[in-house]
């Protein structure tokens, strides 16, 4: 596995771009943090569980989900619908403290909204893991490239 370096104590492990996301995926990293922002559509996350639950409130655009380590989390798009998503995946002696930060008080969601200078930081850290682990399956997204 290739990580990136952002400082000498946190590393991404690996960053992806889901466009036109559909289905259901289940989730568990026993080492690393997950971070994933709903950037069109909406998608349904349901923490410690194998299959999504329709009936609790979408993650819509603007919404991002943070996760630490060892916790299931089962990530479904409703039928006929939709969306797409940013995500890294992250450790190091930094994370807890980083995860610590910017984890609401009140659950795993946190609503940033469609801010464009965020949003391209984001991207940009997600194409240059990407690059960086010599995977060529983002090449449509780019920093100049409206989503």
């Amino acid at each position: 596995m290739t990580y990136q370096l952002i400082t000498d104590q946190l590393m991404l492990s690996y960053s992806g771009y889901l466009r036109n996301h559909h289905g259901v995926y289940v989730h568990e990293r026993p080492t690393e943090y997950m971070l994933t922002w709903v950037i069109r559509g909406r998608t349904y996350y349901t923490i410690n569980s194998k299959t999504p639950n329709y009936k609790d409130k979408p993650y819509e655009a603007g919404d991002m989900l943070i996760l630490p380590p060892n916790v299931m989390l089962a990530d479904g798009v409703a039928p006929l619908e939709q969306c797409d998503v940013l995500y890294v995946m992250f450790h190091g002696q930094l994370a807890p403290w980083f995860y610590d930060r910017i984890k609401p008080a009140d659950g795993h969601r946190i609503h940033i909204g469609e801010s464009g200078p965020i949003r391209q930081a984001f991207e940009e850290v997600v194409i240059s893991n990407a690059a960086s682990a010599g995977r060529d399956d983002y090449d449509s997204l780019h920093p100049h490239t409206s989503l």
